[in-house]
């Protein structure tokens, strides 16, 4: 049987996420603003796979970086995390509804 942790990180995943980011985005959610040193600790990964992740989660706006000595970093409400995954997840879908009509005028 799955743990809440477990359930939400995979949920997470089914949102799009892969395994880190979604392990990254929880970490940050359940503790509230930490460093990477004790994000590493609490995720149980190595600080250099959590850099990548970091970044790429800054780009997906799920996390913040709070600017102090030393960097913290905060995740942005997990309402809010979800919305902007449905969204993206919708985008994507409409993307691929596109082209599968493009590909089916083209052969026929």
């Amino acid at each position: 049987m799955l743990s809440l942790e477990e359930k939400n990180i995979k949920i997470l995943i089914e949102l799009g996420l892969t395994y880190r980011e979604a392990k990254i985005y929880y970490t940050l959610n359940r503790l509230g603003e930490i460093t990477i040193k004790d994000l590493a600790e609490n995720a149980h990964m190595d600080r250099p796979n959590i850099y990548g992740v970091i970044k790429k989660l800054q780009k997906l706006n799920l996390i913040e970086q709070i600017i102090d000595s030393p960097v913290s970093y905060k995740a942005v409400p997990l309402e809010q995390c979800v919305q902007m995954l449905l969204e993206q997840k919708a985008h994507n879908a409409s993307i691929h509804r596109s082209g599968m009509k493009i590909l089916f005028a083209r052969t026929n």
